[in-house]
């Protein structure tokens, strides 16, 4: 075979994986998919479209801006699900046709993995929403694709795009900041390898530029240096179910507190503190991490002069606080978290299933409508008017949902899809990838290309670019790991992003292999 009829397959593979997942939704099934947080985007994405200048204390600007650019264009949603879909098959072909560059032979293996990656349900679901998953995901299979080309061309040009699209990341989702530990085994690379100066420039200084540029945009609107204030929301969601009162703390705080936990059933908050068991635990923290916001909103009742900006620092000192004096249940949710983020691999869930419980959510229940007329998602603007906006753009797009032939409701307004040919095509197809990519098998090879990966780096005194590839791709994974579990719970929506890698463990424990055979041969000889 030849090598351009083996990138021809390789990417056949991808097509027919991508059309037979994508297909019935778009043909039969395009329900509106949103969810609590995408009022919020988008509403910083009409102030941008009315040139005013957001105040970003809750959400990072990248994806506002994409969406933006899309309803500055069409106010049909559903056209903001087609342009996420349209990237991941951009992703996806870019990252094989840089596979085909530099790993020729590897095209196949390449093209399953991308494959699997592209085909589980919760990037289906999650592409179609009107969240940052829907670009982010695409982006990290970009990033994986442009940093082989930087490692293996040695292009300064390459490194520099490499620098932007970590800063991009970010600007998307803040979660991105895992990427950052990264540019540490980078400037290994670059000391050890004894690279020149315009390196270290070229992958950093990028990065540096457009992260400062947010974080001046935040002092001047939010009078914070700050990439994000959101964050010590996520890390007063960890600590809620062990934070407690202070003499230190100011009396509204206090109350705030209380009345916090009086709202927790007390079984949760002994079971936190008095079990070991990592799959009950992760429920009761997941369950009641959304609390930090009750926290928020009490310290607002009671203190009528407290804004979301002014909360944040008091935030932190719970949190930091409540995890000085229980080093052993945050340790418990850490341990949790990083256990169910390693596991999430083998979870899939329905995808018929989602499709009509959003259904009946968004056009049926109105539930995102309910939340914005009772006020409990106010903080999603500064500015009331683009609340009313967001109520309205909703008010439409529902309204349109009804008209959708692929939905059948019953008296019990219970919601079930109407048949076709490629929603059956894709249910058989769902089943071969579940079998295939939805088990723990998969770890088992990435714990072997980490230990591949590791070793012939040793060996090679990172002298193998390949094995430095391998191991950057295992940094990605655990680094994700290591802060998610961190700050947050392990939902799968959170873990899948960088599933990628899991699945790459294919490629390349076959390419690490052949190289550490070929070093071998050439030893003896």
């Amino acid at each position: 075979m030849t090598p351009k009829n083996k990138f021809i397959y390789g990417c056949l593979i991808v097509s027919v994986v991508f059309l037979i997942t994508r297909l019935p939704y778009f043909i039969f099934y395009p329900v509106l998919t949103i969810s609590n947080d995408s009022a919020s985007y988008i509403a910083a994405a009409f102030e941008l479209m009315d040139l005013n200048a957001p105040m970003f204390d809750i959400r990072t600007p990248g994806y506002p801006i994409f969406l933006s650019l899309i309803m500055s264009v069409t106010s049909d949603a559903i056209f903001i699900s087609l342009v996420q879909s349209l990237i991941t098959y951009f992703a996806a072909i870019f990252f094989l046709s840089v596979s085909f560059k530099y790993f020729e032979n590897g095209i196949f293996y390449f093209a399953i993995a991308v494959s699997a990656f592209i085909s589980s349900a919760y990037f289906l679901v999650l592409e179609m929403s009107i969240l940052t998953e829907g670009i982010f995901t695409s982006l990290m299979l970009i990033l994986a694709g442009v940093f082989i080309i930087a490692v293996k061309s040695e292009s300064i040009f390459a490194w520099a795009v490499y620098s932007v699209l970590v800063a991009l990341l970010i600007l998307v989702r803040p979660a991105g900041l895992f990427l950052v530990g990264l540019f540490g085994l980078l400037i290994l690379f670059f000391i050890i390898n004894k690279y020149p100066l315009k390196y270290y420039l070229a992958s950093i200084v990028p990065f540096a530029i457009i992260i400062a540029a947010l974080c001046t945009y935040n002092y001047a609107t939010l009078g914070k240096f700050t990439i994000t204030p959101f964050g010590e929301a996520n890390l007063a969601g960890v600590t809620v179910l062990f934070m407690e009162t202070s003499e230190e703390y100011p009396d509204f705080v206090n109350k705030a507190i209380d009345s916090t936990l009086n709202s927790i059933p007390k079984k949760e908050l002994r079971y936190v503190a008095n079990s070991y068991n990592p799959g009950t635990l992760f429920t009761a923290f997941k369950d009641h991490f959304h609390m930090q916001m009750n926290l928020v909103n009490y310290m607002k009742m009671y203190d009528s002069s407290m804004t979301y900006i002014k909360v944040q620092p008091i935030l932190r000192q719970i949190s930091l606080d409540a995890i000085r004096k229980h080093p052993d249940i945050y340790a418990k949710f850490f341990l949790s978290n990083f256990y169910y983020f390693l596991t999430n691999i083998g979870r899939t869930i329905d995808y018929k299933s989602e499709l009509a419980r959003k259904y009946k959510q968004v056009a049926i229940d109105k539930i995102y409508l309910t939340q914005l007329q009772s006020g409990k998602w106010s903080q999603i603007s500064s500015k009331n008017e683009y609340n009313k906006s967001v109520h309205s753009y909703y008010l439409q797009r529902i309204d349109e949902q009804k008209s959708l032939a692929g939905f059948n409701v019953d008296a019990g307004d219970n919601v079930t899809l109407q048949p076709s040919f490629l929603l059956s095509l894709y249910g058989a197809a769902k089943v071969i990838f579940d079998f295939l990519f939805r088990n723990l098998i998969w770890l088992l090879m990435f714990a072997l290309m980490s230990f591949m990966s590791i070793r012939q780096c040793i060996s090679s005194k990172l002298s193998d670019k390949d094995a430095f590839i391998a191991l950057a791709f295992v940094l990605i994974f655990v680094l994700k790991a290591v802060m998610v579990s961190s700050i947050e719970s392990s939902l799968e929506r959170y873990s899948y992003t960088v599933d990628f890698v899991i699945y790459m463990s294919l490629p390349f424990v076959i390419i690490l292999y052949k190289n550490r055979k070929k070093t071998k041969i050439l030893k003896e000889a």
